[in-house]
């Protein structure tokens, strides 16, 4: 199976190639656009995985679903940003993509690539209603070792304080999010469309 990483700073390049040297696949690497087109073209591509924090990503993506609309496709990002506005039936039903988010978890990404055509997406109706979004997050959340999240209240709670800032600022970059700091070692979550 030959995998196309289009991957601006090798930010995750190092995880994907242990992967593919473990099962076996060949992994082909690109930082620019024209790197990954060139691959691209000449290569049969079963898997695209594209870091879509970035121009680089965004623009090949599109020309991916422009060109090649049922190319298996993995986005990655740190953002739900584009995920809310079509959302993932529009995703299911015209292209074939799926998305993982930043930290990512070997384990999802094995998965996706194992068996990407009868995996269902992680993030699938992550934006149907407030408590599917807020559910959501337990995928986020769970790259974290040290984070507890109790989903009927919506608190994350932290083993460690020293995980506070690093958790804040992971949660600063989710679109309709907001929280709430209530101690060095407790954080409520509250999505914004809760707030409307």
């Amino acid at each position: 199976m030959d995998i196309l990483s289009i991957d601006y700073n090798n930010e995750f390049s190092s995880l994907i190639n242990y992967i593919s040297t473990i099962k076996n696949y060949n992994l082909l690497q690109a930082t620019t656009f024209d790197e990954a087109n060139d691959l691209y073209s000449k290569n049969n591509i079963s898997m695209v995985i594209i870091d879509i924090d970035n121009d680089t990503g965004i623009n090949f993506l599109r020309y991916i679903e422009t060109n090649h609309p049922k190319q298996r496709v993995v986005t990655i990002s740190g953002k739900f940003k584009g995920s809310d506005k079509l959302g993932s039936e529009h995703c299911q039903k015209y292209f074939n993509k799926k998305r993982l988010m930043k930290p990512l978890v070997i384990h999802d990404l094995v998965l996706y690539i194992q068996n990407f055509d009868t995996q269902k997406c992680i993030f699938c109706d992550a934006f149907k209603d407030s408590t599917s979004f807020i559910n959501n997050l337990d995928n986020i959340i769970k790259g974290y070792a040290n984070i507890n999240f109790d989903e009927t209240n919506n608190i994350l709670t932290l083993t460690n304080p020293l995980l506070l800032v690093e958790t804040i600022n992971k949660l600063s970059v989710i679109d309709n999010l907001e929280f709430e700091i209530l101690n060095d070692k407790k954080i409520k979550l509250i999505n914004k469309k809760d707030l409307l």
